[in-house]
């Protein structure tokens, strides 16, 4: 019995296809379409990647027209641009290929063109809106799992990042074809690891975590400590590539349906202040989070069971050795994949930080103090963040 009137909900895209080569198969399902709109970016259209899945949809007898000048977050007046090109062209697929910002795009394309006056910052998370067009995403890096979700990241007026969630925004099919990931370069691959780290970490230890979220964020926990430093050193190495692409997957599945916890929410905010690369915040952030909510005790509990999952051959130490494993485990993944030790070595400047540091210390909204297991007061997260820094 609920005792606290909470229902809860899970979400998953409708068809995930995954696997080396899942693309071929994926795209037999499109046969009854008549046009499709490819969103990219100019790095994949430069690889000649964008023209082989265009041919490939015209081989089944689609209309295809690619656009490949995104280049950042969606913001209005990217969107409307787009939005006008997908009205004159009339798509009945859209198919996001690319990185987190390519897919965000297209989820807001997407939601615009079935619902032009809707206002995106403003959405009723109660209400049915229209669908228009059948949305496919298919990453080309392994990291925010936004393929498997239904938030977006979208530029303000104000030029600041903010992420907005409505269940209109998944994505009716999503293709997790390992093998576009291969030319990722070794920075991409270190990034995208401890940004699919963070979220299933903060996935995991949300309280808004289910059975239902657990083994999805678990499992992307352990691959990704098991495979990262693989994937990052060895751009060959198949198997590490397939893994790390699978865990930004199930990442994503697990923080969709839990929440995307402290460490996100502050390394947008480092972003919005430094242009700081997600991925790099979010490695920097990981730690000092983790050791905030261990005051925690259901924290604590799930933490070792977390590193008893993930490093089942140390699985009898006891408990106050697991938390300090767990923790030096972060150090060394991010050594071992090249990230510096804190946000100092990354070549932030101990005047700028200083200068924004009040600002980056703002309150949780409402919404984000969901996230968190405790909430932290402002000279909380300062604490945090000068740890952040000084390592």
């Amino acid at each position: 019995m609920n005792t606290n009137n909470e229902i809860f909900s899970y979400r998953l895209a409708p068809k995930i296809y995954f696997k080396r080569g899942a693309f071929e198969v994926a795209i037999t399902d499109l046969k009854e379409y008549k046009s499709a709109l490819i969103l990219t970016d100019k790095t994949i259209e430069n690889l000649g990647y964008s023209l082989e899945v265009q041919e490939a949809l015209e081989d089944i007898g689609l209309n295809v027209k690619v656009y490949g000048a995104i280049k950042e977050e969606p913001s209005l007046e990217s969107l409307e641009i787009m939005l006008g090109m997908a009205q004159s062209f009339t798509p009945q697929i859209i198919l996001a290929f690319g990185g987190g910002t390519v897919i965000d795009s297209a989820k807001a394309l997407a939601f615009l063109y079935a619902n032009p006056k809707a206002n995106l910052a403003k959405l009723d998370k109660n209400t049915e809106y229209k669908k228009k067009v059948y949305l496919i995403a298919m990453p080309t890096t392994s990291g925010t799992g936004c393929e498997a979700t239904d938030n977006i990241v979208v530029k303000t007026a104000e030029n600041k990042k903010i992420t907005l969630c409505h269940h209109a925004f998944m994505p009716d099919m999503v293709i997790i074809d390992p093998e576009w990931t291969y030319s990722l370069p070794p920075a991409l691959v270190a990034q995208g690891g401890f940004n699919a780290l963070a979220n299933a970490l903060a996935a995991f230890l949300s309280p808004k975590a289910s059975q239902f979220s657990n083994g999805f964020a678990i499992e992307a926990v352990r691959l990704i400590f098991k495979y990262l430093h693989l994937s990052y050193q060895d751009a060959n190495h198949v198997v590490a590539r397939e893994k790390m692409h699978y865990s930004a997957t199930l990442s994503g599945m697990a923080l969709s349906n839990s929440s995307l916890g402290l460490t996100y929410d502050l390394a947008w905010r480092l972003n919005n202040a430094f242009k700081l690369p997600i991925g790099i915040a979010c490695a920097q952030l990981l730690k000092p989070v983790v050791k905030f909510n261990l005051k925690d005790e259901k924290v604590y509990r799930k933490a070792c069971y977390i590193f008893d999952y993930a490093f089942k051959d140390k699985a009898t130490l006891p408990n106050e050795e697991k938390i300090k494993q767990l923790l030096l485990s972060i150090d060394e993944l991010k050594k071992s994949v090249g990230i510096a030790k804190n946000l100092k070595e990354c070549g932030l400047s101990s005047k700028d930080f200083n200068e924004h540091l009040e600002d980056l210390c703002l309150d949780l909204t409402e919404e984000q103090s969901t996230h968190a297991a405790i909430r932290p007061t402002k000279e909380q997260i300062k604490e945090i963040l000068l740890e952040a820094f000084e390592g």
